[in-house]
């Protein structure tokens, strides 16, 4: 009997030392959530006068040619990406970049710097240069809410099937 008693108490200590062991692994991984989730709300104050939805132009001498519709969002990992691009023109096109952004105090870059630009005072416009043409582009923020819909729903479809119909 007193042999049991040991063995018990034995296998109530080690299920103890288990025990607590697990307990302060879910406690540190619940702060590294915790910190996670925290460290993406600050990003997205940080970043809020970047994401939007933005309509990119071609500057010329006088005058300013559409190009792309642009979606900026702050992904799941906290960075910065253009979630999706809707090339406007005889052919349109529609792109799901994902391109790192890099963006503080108004300065903007991506596509690894060949595109750089700074953010207007009012923060609805961004005046772009592309090492790799001589007109700058230009970023307005989109306000009218039906290409802001249009642009969701592109991102919305994307992947799903298509179901062709016989004629």
């Amino acid at each position: 009997m007193l042999t049991k008693m040991n063995s018990l108490k034995q296998n109530f200590k080690s299920i103890s030392k288990l025990s607590l062991r697990l307990f302060i692994l879910v406690l540190i991984l619940s702060g590294y959530i915790f910190s996670c989730n925290a460290n993406i709300e600050q990003k997205q104050q940080a970043y809020q006068d970047i994401i939007g939805y933005w309509k990119e132009y071609i500057v010329h001498d006088d005058s300013k040619e559409e190009t792309a519709l642009r979606k900026i969002v702050l992904n799941s990992i906290g960075k910065l990406e253009q979630s999706i691009v809707y090339e406007l023109g005889t052919q349109c096109r529609i792109w799901l970049n994902n391109d790192d952004i890099s963006y503080n105090n108004g300065t903007l870059e991506f596509w690894r710097g060949e595109f750089k630009g700074e953010m207007s005072e009012d923060k609805n416009s961004i005046r772009l240069i592309y090492k790799q043409m001589s007109n700058p582009f230009l970023l307005e923020r989109i306000q009218d809410e039906q290409t802001i819909k249009l642009l969701d729903s592109l991102e919305n479809c994307i992947g799903a099937e298509y179901a062709y119909p016989q004629n």
